[in-house]
């Protein structure tokens, strides 16, 4: 296997990782990214399950960085072959900027930018101090760490055949000289900006989804993404749905809406879509606080006076909703998320730190588009007439009305701030 990721299809495969957590084993074949995704796993990000490839905890701590771009690096630099050159290539500047006189700035880097890789450098010196100069680093000529780099340097990429010039081009948009790769390391400020919370693989045995009434009752700590739903554009006729990842059925993480789990043309009904929706924590809150609302309203009580009232932003895109209770308390359902989430036992997931405003505008419109919800005039969100009577079903009543009962108090209580 070639050590050289492609990385176009690289960055490919991350935007996969950060919008759904996981490949089935379909969408390995279908995507040809399987080399790909052994590579990474090697940096810690992904666990390979049954032919399922999983993001690591290390990959969802890590995922709050700035961007994208970060994210990359996270990942690249987690790699190995890759991460000991930049360990090389770094230790050695800033010894040799000390020998020649750069003491101060080069403290300051030390503290500023590489505080966290502090011990991965210590291990460069070592080596260094033993097996190449036989004496303490500070006896020696800035001329002699060069030389040391250079042939440490050239041996890892002579064993590893990884060609390091390429990586510096697509990560940092420069090839050559150590001390322009270094210069674009501290521009791109990545050890200071990304949190390297483990590179060691997990070992851990992951567990499959059951269905989501399960997960509740068990508390497994499960991961939940929120769902990418901007990818597809609803069918309006025959309910028709094309393979897709944004309707993939995963084994262990809650991210796209689960509707089939194969590789094929389906042909579904409005139950099978509703079914759908309920079995993903986020669409699931969403659709009991409208139980909650319904409830209310069917036996006259006004005890809460619930309301889901939609946020619109300047181009007329809902990007979040408050959940009103009379006149006294307004909670943001983005902002409660997080809260809901984990007195429910999961895990929220949010690449870059937060709800992307077009994902929240398409999970609503597409609650609307398949008549779960309706939305007045007064933009207030409420179940559809149709949704209602299907919930009133026998299998559907106990699923949806009756188990979760315990855990729909349990949202209220902390959207009334009671818990």
């Amino acid at each position: 296997m070639s050590l050289d990721i492609p990385f176009l299809k690289l960055k490919e495969t991350v935007i996969h990782l950060s919008d759904y957590g996981e490949f089935t084993s379909d969408e390995v074949v279908r995507l040809r990214n399987d080399s790909t995704l052994q590579i990474i796993g090697e940096t810690g990000a992904v666990i390979n399950s049954n032919k399922c490839w999983v993001v690591s905890h290390a990959f969802c701590e890590s995922i709050s960085v700035p961007d994208f771009e970060y994210l990359i690096l996270w990942i690249c630099s987690s790699y190995p072959t890759y991460r000991s050159y930049l360990m090389i290539l770094i230790a050695a500047e800033i010894t040799r900027r000390s020998l020649e006189g750069a003491m101060a700035l080069t403290e300051e880097w030390i503290v500023s930018e590489f505080s966290g890789i502090v011990s991965e450098l210590n291990q460069v010196l070592d080596e260094l101090e033993n097996d190449y100069l036989g004496a303490l680093v500070t006896k020696a000529m800035p001329g002699m760490i060069v030389t040391f780099c250079n042939q440490k340097l050239e041996s890892i990429q002579r064993e590893t055949g990884l060609d390091f010039n390429a990586w510096n081009k697509n990560l940092f948009g420069i090839s050559g000289n150590n001390e322009g790769v270094f210069q674009a390391i501290l521009s791109k400020q990545i050890f200071k900006n990304v949190q390297f919370v483990s590179r060691q693989v997990e070992n851990h045995v992951l567990t499959k989804i059951v269905d989501l009434n399960t997960d509740l009752s068990i508390r497994v700590d499960r991961l939940v993404f929120f769902p990418p739903l901007d990818a597809e554009e609803f069918d309006e006729g025959n309910l028709t749905m094309q393979p897709s990842s944004v309707w993939r059925k995963r084994q262990y993480i809650y991210s796209s809406i689960p509707l089939w789990e194969k590789d094929k043309i389906k042909s579904v009904t409005i139950e099978d879509i509703h079914k759908s929706f309920c079995q993903h924590p986020i669409p699931w809150i969403m659709i009991q606080l409208g139980i909650a609302q319904h409830t209310q309203e069917l036996f006259g009580d006004q005890t809460d006076n619930l309301q889901i009232q939609v946020k619109r932003d300047a181009n007329d895109q809902i990007f979040d909703c408050f959940i009103i209770f009379g006149d006294q308390i307004r909670r943001s359902f983005s902002e409660y998320l997080n809260h809901m989430l984990i007195a429910l036992g999961f895990r929220l997931v949010l690449p870059f730190g937060n709800i992307p405003k077009h994902r929240f505008n398409s999970l609503i419109g597409a609650l609307i588009h398949f008549d779960i919800f309706n939305l007045n005039s007064q933009e207030q969100l409420s179940l559809s007439e149709n949704f209602i009577a299907t919930l009133y079903e026998k299998a559907f009543r106990m699923q949806m009305l009756k188990k979760p009962k315990p855990y729909r108090q349990t949202l209220i209580r902390i959207l009334r701030g009671t818990q």
